[in-house]
């Protein structure tokens, strides 16, 4: 029953990871389309100036 329960522990650590990373990755996607975004304004905003 330990060997159970230690497979079930190990399996769902496992998937929870899966999760955080897939999480983190979407953060890290939103985060640069947000920073291009800006430059893109801001590259705008100096052309437009000039």
């Amino acid at each position: 029953m330990d060997n159970q329960n230690q497979l079930i522990a190990n399996e769902t650590v496992f998937i929870f990871t899966i999760i955080i990373v897939e999480i983190y990755s979407q953060e890290i996607f939103r985060q640069t389309l947000k920073c291009n975004a800006v430059r893109l304004i801001l590259t705008q905003t100096i052309h437009n100036d000039y």
